[in-house]
Formats: C-alpha cells, sequence, structure tokens
C-alpha cells in the first residue's frame, strides 16, 4: 500500500488554495509554473497539510515564503520591482477569515508561538518574520528534487517568452523551452538545464550566488 503525504486525519491544503498568494508578474502567468512544483515538494514532505489552526498558518506562512523568494529571485535575475505590498494584500483578503479558524487573532497567536515577541508590530513586519524564519528550511527542501541551477532556471525561465528561448545551430532554431503547460515547461528545464543556463549566465549568476548563500529577504 502506498504511503500517503499527509495523514488520514489532516486537511490537505491544495495548489489552488494558496496559488493566488504570487502576484501575477509576467503576461502569461508562467509564475504558477516554478511555484506549483515548489508545492508538490512540500507536499511530498508532509509541509502543506494540518490538523489545527496553527498548522493552518504554518502552512500559509510557507506558501507566503515560496512566494517571497521567487519575487525577491525576479528582482536580482529580472530587475523586477517588489511586489510585496501585493503579496500582503492578497495573504490578508485570502488567507485570513474571521469566519474561519484562521483569523487575526489567530494570526496573532502564530506569531507568539513562533516568534520570540510576544505581540507583532505591524502586520508587515510580521509576515517578514515569519517567513524569514522559515527561508533556509524551505531551500533545503526543496534541494531534496531540485538543485540551485534547476531551482534559479526555473525561476529565471518563467519571465521570458517561448521565442526568447531558442538557439540558432546549423542556421536552424532549437527551441529550448515550451511553457504551454505546467508539464511541457518543467520537461524542456530538465532536458535543457545546461543550454538554458550557459546561454542566461550572467543574468542567473547573481541570483544563484543569492540563492547559494540562503535567499536572504532582500526587499521591504
Amino acid at each position: 500500500m502506498e504511503n500517503s503525504a499527509f495523514d488520514s486525519s489532516d486537511t490537505l491544503v491544495d495548489f489552488d488554495e494558496i496559488s493566488s498568494i504570487v502576484p501575477s508578474i509576467w503576461t502569461f502567468g508562467h509564475e504558477q509554473f516554478w511555484f506549483e512544483r515548489a508545492w508538490k515538494i512540500l507536499e511530498k514532505q508532509k509541509m502543506t497539510s494540518y490538523s489545527n489552526f496553527i498548522e493552518k498558518g504554518k502552512v500559509f506562512i510557507r506558501a507566503t515564503t515560496l512566494a517571497m523568494i521567487y519575487l525577491d529571485f525576479c528582482q536580482k535575475a529580472c530587475e523586477e520591482k517588489s511586489y510585496y505590498d501585493d503579496l500582503f494584500e492578497t495573504f490578508k483578503t485570502d488567507f485570513i477569515c474571521e469566519e474561519d479558524e484562521f483569523g487575526l487573532d489567530a494570526f496573532g497567536f502564530l506569531y507568539a508561538r513562533l516568534s520570540e515577541e510576544k505581540f507583532y508590530q505591524g502586520f508587515k513586519n510580521a509576515i517578514c518574520e515569519l517567513t524569514d524564519n522559515e527561508r533556509q528550511n524551505i531551500l533545503k527542501i526543496l534541494q531534496t528534487e531540485m538543485s540551485l541551477g534547476e531551482i534559479a532556471v526555473g525561476m529565471y525561465c518563467t519571465a521570458i517568452y517561448k521565442d526568447d528561448f531558442s538557439l540558432s545551430e546549423d542556421e536552424e532554431d532549437v527551441v529550448l523551452l515550451d511553457p504551454t503547460s505546467y508539464e511541457t515547461y518543467w520537461k524542456s528545464i530538465n532536458n535543457n538545464l545546461h543550454d538554458l543556463i550557459d546561454e542566461y549566465f550572467y543574468n542567473l549568476a547573481p541570483a544563484y550566488e543569492w540563492l547559494d548563500n540562503g535567499a536572504e529577504r532582500i526587499a521591504d
């Protein structure tokens, strides 16, 4: 019998429930391809399910940590603006629900449990502190299935149009990426990883170094 990724008594948070936390930066929404892959990896490590409101809050914080790592990466590799304000607003509107078990009071209790402070000073500061504490562990978990190179290329390629992903060899265009679906996107990444790293090395280098050093928060 195949082992489940979570206990039968736990509630699993599906990707669709947390996908909105990543702001829509790029025209075709390819940022979701990387985010979904990362969420699947966390699910295998039992990091996306909960049995009480504290654990539910932790799952939301992990989703937000992934989103903030992605936004910081886009600043490093693509010189994009922060988008943090959009993320904070989405957290409040999509994750905080007073009618549900995870409202603002529960968020405050979660902060007190996970922080050295009893009360948080500002909602944004609290989110930043809680996600900062998760970053290195999240990266460690992602690397159980992806190399840092694959993590970096997987994020970087979400920003590029399909027509930009071709190399001229013997007067023929060799398409390196097919972003028409989640499956074709990651198949292209896996099959052409080294070519993509070579092609975009100078864009990827500072962002790769940032990942390798622990992906500390760079936006406010």
